[in-house]
């Protein structure tokens, strides 16, 4: 066990998936046996992280009745429902959460599907005060949320960045050492309550703290499998792809 919280945002409608969470939240999509949800859960009491903070808004109660028959009852799970979740974006549902943590924390994206190693790197990775999980590859496309690395540092994260001057793809999962918590909780308070702050994702928090103190890290996760689900077509390529890689795995740690 280390002392690391995890923090899983799952506020969203996930309305790019409708008609399937019409009257489901998307982290309860079912992605072969087991919830998107649920999974994220024991990836990370997998890797020894067993308190966990929930940010909820839509079918909050639906993930609340889930949560208690998920059978987890090893991990600390809190529960924190955001009132605006249909008409703030995430940076808002950070800025909740973070009022709770007083500790090295992660974030982790409530649509991500992934390899447990995924967090083994991300928990040993000595780097920099704040380390994002990217994926390096061949070609990006528009909805990506591309970087630009400069020096070994975040230097850009944003999905308007050119594919062609991409170096990878932030995957939404990484970690908030020693100063990176003072600085991200300083900096999404001071979003949080302006007219922008209420419409952006929480990455323009790492953005603004990349270029004032350029303290943003990284780690590639190499050839390990992961999915977000956002489309149907990408519900499918992770039930058909990245599920079966992870399944594969998890065989030979039973």
């Amino acid at each position: 066990m280390n002392n690391l919280m995890a923090v899983i945002l799952v506020a969203g409608t996930g309305e790019r998936l409708y008609p399937l969470t019409k009257d489901l939240p998307k982290c309860l999509i079912d992605i072969g046996g087991i919830t998107i949800l649920e999974h994220q859960l024991r990836n990370l009491m997998l890797n020894g992280i067993k308190d966990v903070i929930l940010v909820t808004g839509y079918k909050a109660e639906k993930i609340e009745e889930s949560v208690q028959n998920f059978g987890l009852s090893d991990m600390n799970i809190k529960l924190i429902y955001n009132s605006f979740f249909e008409v703030y974006n995430n940076l808002y549902s950070l800025f909740i959460a973070l009022k709770e943590i007083n500790s090295d924390f992660m974030i982790v994206n409530g649509d991500d599907v992934f390899h447990p190693d995924i967090l083994k790197k991300l928990i040993e990775a000595k780097v920099e005060e704040i380390t994002l999980m990217i994926n390096k590859k061949t070609s990006y496309d528009s909805d990506d949320m591309k970087v630009t690395i400069k020096d070994e540092k975040i230097e850009l994260v944003n999905k308007q960045i050119d594919s062609n001057k991409a170096d990878g793809e932030s995957i939404g999962i990484m970690k908030f050492t020693g100063s990176g918590v003072t600085k991200i909780k300083e900096m999404v308070t001071e979003m949080a309550n302006t007219p922008e702050g209420q419409k952006v994702f929480y990455l323009k928090a790492i953005q603004n703290i990349a270029n004032k103190h350029n303290i943003v890290g990284y780690v590639d996760i190499g050839d390990l499998p992961w999915g977000e689900i956002d489309y149907p077509e990408d519900l499918q390529y992770v039930k058909n792809t990245v599920m079966k890689k992870i399944n594969t795995y998890n065989k030979k740690i039973i």
